[in-house]
């Protein structure tokens, strides 16, 4: 029996010689303030039964940290008179699209965009609501993109074992879920930046 209700990738760094590996295991709650020191046993034992490769890959760990992934809601609004946020802030994704950071960068050169001709009597509050009324579509369609994906590898409606997982090849499933390469990477930033103005 294979628990499918868990994440897991490994990242080659620093020439080959440090491998990353993460695995991303639901939890109905988290009793800690941070990341915290774990055992490897006990992330070996979230995998038992995976494959051969795995197990030893873990096995291998000379350390393990456990910290939570939170998850929120699009926020109703972004800006309120002369503050507005911008990534995390506003919109917090979970991991498994890679595009925190680059959220980020969009939300921060579209604000810079719409900041750039900024003059002393300027309505800050206007600009600030262009930006979230350019920003906040694309940021929250990502965020449910980000926890789709966690429904997808920990469904509500299966067992937390199962015998095979349906399908060979569970990434390629929830990727074509919405032909999300194309639609994140063929964003067209400076059209949002050129069209605040």
């Amino acid at each position: 029996m294979v628990r499918i209700k868990a994440f897991l990738y490994a990242l080659s760094s620093f020439r080959g010689k440090l491998l990353n590996i993460v695995g991303a295991v639901p939890r109905k709650q988290w009793e800690h303030n941070g990341p915290i020191d774990a055992n490897v046993e006990d992330f070996l034992s979230e995998f038992t039964g995976w494959e051969e490769n795995i197990q030893a890959m873990i096995g291998a760990a000379q350390e393990t940290k456990l910290w939570p992934l939170y998850d929120m809601d699009p926020l109703e609004r972004w800006s309120k008179n002369r503050i507005t946020l911008l990534g995390d802030a506003a919109h917090l994704l979970l991991p498994f699209l890679g595009q925190g950071a680059a959220q980020a960068i969009e939300d921060a050169e579209v604000l810079a965009g719409n900041l750039k001709n900024l003059t002393k009597g300027s309505d800050l509050s206007e600009i600030f609501a262009r930006y979230e009324g350019l920003r906040k579509p694309r940021a929250s369609t990502v965020q449910f993109m980000a926890r789709t994906i966690w429904q997808f590898i920990d469904p509500p409606y299966i067992s937390s074992e199962v015998s095979s997982i349906p399908g060979d090849d569970i990434f390629n499933q929830y990727k074509s879920l919405f032909n999300m390469h194309e639609w994140l990477n063929g964003y067209d930033l400076q059209k949002d930046v050129v069209n605040s103005f």
